[in-house]
């Protein structure tokens, strides 16, 4: 299915799931509150919006609906999208699971996947980030959670752009399935390492950064290896 048709060293995971893999975790209403569209929240949706648009892409596959917040800015702009959620009631253009994409080979310029993987249990995102680059032309952009404590630094002098520092001090404790996230990057089962070599084997990693207003969020863009 093309985009237009689709539009009208590590350590045991534990159970393969705590729940069943296709369940809805978070509901269609959580999206829609302040207390859901923070502040730092607002950052990672400018850094979506820009890793996307400086592809100056001719369609944009967005897997991972929200409040269609980014998908909203990204049309006003110019950029077609398709969106896809396993989620009907947030009323994405097309339902669909990421680890098993209904279009075609290479069908979008760029596929933006921003806070959807960690709601798969570790051991599906494999198989995800491989539909993922299977669909991608160009560049995918991703984010991810970190489960570790952040802090950073800003220092500007005008006329001069800002300068800053973000530090992540190591995790010793583990992750657990909270309910909403099976996994998250930094935690002592799920290393940096280990995520980020699951990555590299579907994507050639172009750039990686957290966004220092909101560091729990960490960007990977990435060209696919298919």
């Amino acid at each position: 299915m093309g985009a237009e048709e689709a539009r009208h060293e590590l350590e045991p995971h534990g159970p393969r799931s705590l729940m069943p893999p296709d369940a809805i975790q978070v509901p269609a209403a959580h999206y829609d509150s302040l207390s859901y569209d923070s502040r730092e929240r607002w950052m990672s949706y400018w850094h979506q919006a820009h890793e996307v648009l400086q592809v100056r892409p001719d369609d944009c596959l967005e897997i991972g609906v929200g409040n269609g917040t980014v998908s909203r800015y990204l049309r006003a702009s110019g950029v077609p999208v398709t969106s896809a959620d396993f989620d009907e009631a947030l009323k994405p253009d097309v339902v669909a699971d990421v680890r098993d994409l209904p279009f075609e080979d290479r069908a979008f310029d760029v596929v933006l996947c921003a806070e959807v993987l960690e709601h798969l249990p570790f051991d599906d995102v494999p198989r995800a980030l491989h539909e993922v680059a299977r669909v991608t032309r160009r560049r995918a952009v991703f984010s991810i959670p970190i489960f570790t404590r952040a802090f950073w630094l800003s220092v500007r002098l005008p006329p001069f752009r800002a300068l800053r520092w973000t530090w992540h001090l190591p995790a010793r404790r583990r992750f657990s399935f909270d309910g909403q996230h099976y996994w998250e990057m930094g935690a002592r089962n799920y290393p940096w390492r280990v995520v980020l070599a699951t990555f590299e084997r579907s994507f050639v990693l172009q750039s990686q950064y957290v966004v220092p207003e909101n560091p729990y969020h960490y960007f990977l863009i990435g060209e696919p290896r298919l």
